[in-house]
């Protein structure tokens, strides 16, 4: 199985007397992102009243992906 320390370049070199050739493969991390929004109540439903305010927060485990909140098919705000 695939280990930390597996991740990073490798080289193939063929080499016939005369000529020599190479390629590199990278092979690094593919994880999906665990995605979490505070508070938790709104991964079903929150009622609020009219002039109301809530603090909506967006938690991800990884740092490689970009956050976008949108409302109505609009990005109403950008974070990273």
């Amino acid at each position: 199985s695939i280990q930390q320390a597996d991740f990073g370049s490798y080289r193939c070199l063929a080499f016939n007397g005369l000529l020599r050739q190479s390629s590199t493969a990278y092979l690094t991390e593919f994880h999906r992102p665990r995605i979490t929004i505070q508070p938790s109540a709104l991964t079903s439903r929150m009622d609020l009243r009219r002039g109301q305010s809530i603090d909506l927060q967006c938690h991800i485990d990884n740092e490689q992906y970009k956050v976008e909140w949108h409302f109505g098919n609009k990005i109403i705000r950008n974070n990273h």
